[in-house]
């Protein structure tokens, strides 16, 4: 157990996948304009750390993680007589735990956020709004559903650019990084629910209410 304070946890989780080389690097190759790179990273940064101080004030010390719902995190005991196995082995048997434990939520992520592309065409939520709040509702409605990876998301927001605002494209390339389909389930797995509703809906009203600020500002 590393003590980490669930604000650092939590802002290290978003920022990480909007503030790396790859991620940058690919948002500065699909819009060729520094200014978008320059404001992606920016508002990544300050909503991480607004979002984790939001979530250590009304998370407090109640419990995050299914572990933590008894307050004990049952181990198995090893046999005195049984031979450890090799480092090696160890790394191999808990990586290859992680991923089918986290795979299964990827793949039916992965399913749903597919089968919510096809039931729900673009062009109706193109039609819902592209200018002022409605576009940056739509755009974040976006990001939630298809779930795309960070590096490559700038290249399909970067073709939403002429139907809606430059502030409404930014809503988009913070929010999906942070939450989508694919995100809320894992988080699921692992996390208690009432937390992760808290904490989808804090991430969505922090990326709104700075993607707003951009547009009233006329700053991108």
């Amino acid at each position: 157990e590393k003590k980490l304070p669930v604000r650092m946890a939590i802002a290290f989780m978003l920022a990480t996948p909007i503030i790396n080389p790859v991620v940058l690097l690919s948002t500065y190759y699909a819009f060729s304009d520094i200014k978008m790179v320059l404001w992606r990273a920016g508002l990544g940064f300050v909503g991480a750390v607004i979002i984790g101080l939001l979530v250590e004030y009304w998370q407090k010390d109640r419990p995050t993680l299914m572990s933590q719902a008894s307050g004990k995190v049952t181990l198995p005991m090893a046999k005195a007589d049984v031979k450890p196995d090799p480092k090696w082995f160890e790394v191999l048997s808990h990586t290859s735990g992680e991923l089918f434990d986290v795979g299964r939520y990827l793949i039916f992520g992965s399913l749903l956020a597919a089968g919510l592309n096809v039931l729900v065409p673009k062009d109706f939520l193109l039609q819902l709004g592209g200018q002022g709040i409605p576009g940056i509702l739509v755009m974040m409605s976006l990001a939630f559903i298809i779930s795309l990876c960070s590096e490559s998301d700038a290249f399909v927001a970067r073709t939403f650019s002429g139907n809606f605002s430059g502030a409404a494209v930014l809503a988009f390339l913070i929010t999906g990084p942070m939450i989508d389909i694919k995100n809320t389930l894992l988080l699921s797995a692992y996390f208690r629910m009432k937390f992760v509703v808290r904490l989808v809906v804090t991430i969505l009203v922090v990326c709104f209410v700075l993607s707003v600020l951009v547009l009233a500002g006329g700053l991108i």
